[in-house]
């Protein structure tokens, strides 16, 4: 993600909420990829404040760890496909990948998102809607990696939670030069999120 692709993206978006009479807050993560455009006829940015990106942002709060663990999920499942078929290698192209990653948004639920929203603090009182008979989408790569364990395929102490987080640290806008106070806030921001996630054991799908 850069600047302009966002301003671009943001711009056409307004274009469309515009032509159908909405108005929209749209809240958005502090980046510096994510500037403020101006002149917008239907949507209002709402900046989230700097290095509180995990207490505030919901899509942090598990709709991003639903949506890849699906997606590693598929993979998986593509993978077993593969070798069902003979195959020894599992390629996937850019529309294939694009294509699962449709698939795996299409599998998080509103209940996840309703939650993530309500665990930000976003929404304040919302009723949390019946979620029994979802699909669990950590059991469900479980289930497909216990598959491949099975096989002979991966090491039997396989790490599941490493495998969704595997892309983790990766830098998805571009760099910049920051200041070594910013890297400490940041550190310990992350390492707080790190132990509210242990210790919140709150059902998100």
């Amino acid at each position: 993600m850069d600047s302009k692709t966002f301003t671009d993206y943001v711009r056409r978006l307004d274009a469309k909420f515009n032509a159908e009479g909405r108005k929209v807050a749209l809240i958005i993560d502090n980046c510096p990829a994510h500037p403020n455009v101006e002149n917008l006829k239907a949507i209002q940015l709402v900046f989230l404040p700097p290095n509180t990106t995990f207490k505030t942002q919901p899509m942090d709060r598990g709709v991003i760890r639903a949506l890849k663990t699906f997606y590693r999920s598929n993979v998986v499942r593509r993978q077993i496909k593969y070798i069902d078929a003979g195959k020894t290698t599992l390629n996937i192209n850019i529309l294939e990948a694009m294509s699962m990653l449709v698939k795996s948004w299409d599998a998080v639920s509103t209940n996840t998102v309703i939650n993530c929203f309500r665990k930000a603090g976003i929404l304040k009182e919302i009723p949390v809607a019946s979620i029994n008979g979802e699909e669990d989408p950590f059991e469900l790569l479980e289930e497909n990696v216990k598959e491949l364990i099975s096989r002979g395929l991966v090491e039997k102490d396989f790490a599941v939670e490493d495998y969704v987080n595997i892309d983790f640290d990766i830098c998805t806008s571009k760099a910049i030069a920051i200041t070594d106070r910013e890297i400490l806030d940041f550190i310990l921001i992350n390492d707080c999120a790190k132990l509210d996630e242990e210790i919140d054991e709150e059902q998100l799908w």
